[in-house]
C-alpha cells in the first residue's frame, strides 16, 4: 500500500534523476479543505488519500485554456475533476466529488512546478503511477475494498 512516505521517497528519486540545480519542489499535505488549494496557480501533481492510503494521482501541466490562452494550474483541475463547493452551512469550503467521497478521500496533497519546468508534471505523474500503483488510476477503477464512506 502506498502512503505519504512512499510518495515522498519516489518523488525524491524522480527529482534526483530529472531536476536541475534549483531547489526541488516538495509535497504540501497541509490543506484542510478551506481557502486556497496549495499550488493552485501552478502546474504540478496532486495526490488523493484516504487516511494514509494513496488513492489517486493526477496532474495539470500548464495547458493553455480558452480563447485568451490563459494558463491555469492544479486548482482549476481539482475543481473540474475532484472537488465541489461545500454547502453554505459547512465549516469548510470544499468537499470531494461523489466518486472521491465513496473512496473516503480525506486529504489532497499538491506539488507545484515553476513555469519553466511545468512539463515535468506529466513525467512525475506517470512515474508515480507506475511506481505506486494507486487503485483510482486503474483504467477500470476497482472498488476501494472495505473502506467505509467518510465525510470530510
Amino acid at each position: 500500500m502506498a502512503n505519504k512516505e512512499k510518495l515522498e521517497k519516489e518523488t525524491g528519486i524522480f527529482f534526483d534523476r530529472h531536476w536541475g540545480g534549483t531547489e526541488k519542489p516538495s509535497w504540501n499535505f497541509t490543506w484542510n479543505w478551506c481557502g486556497s488549494i496549495p499550488n493552485h496557480d501552478l502546474s504540478g501533481v496532486y495526490a488523493l488519500f484516504s487516511g494514509d492510503r494513496l488513492i489517486y494521482i493526477g496532474s495539470d501541466h500548464g495547458h493553455n485554456h480558452g480563447a485568451n490562452n490563459k494558463k491555469h494550474g492544479i486548482g482549476k483541475k481539482l475543481l473540474a475533476h475532484v472537488l465541489e463547493i461545500a454547502p453554505a452551512d459547512s465549516d469548510i469550503n470544499f468537499i470531494p466529488e461523489e466518486r472521491w467521497l465513496d473512496a473516503a478521500v480525506d486529504l489532497v496533497a499538491t506539488i507545484g512546478f515553476p513555469h519553466e519546468t511545468a512539463y515535468l508534471a506529466c513525467a512525475l505523474e506517470n512515474y508515480l503511477i507506475e511506481k505506486l500503483d494507486p487503485p483510482g488510476n486503474h483504467v477500470k477503477p476497482q472498488k476501494f475494498s472495505g473502506e467505509a464512506r467518510r465525510s470530510v
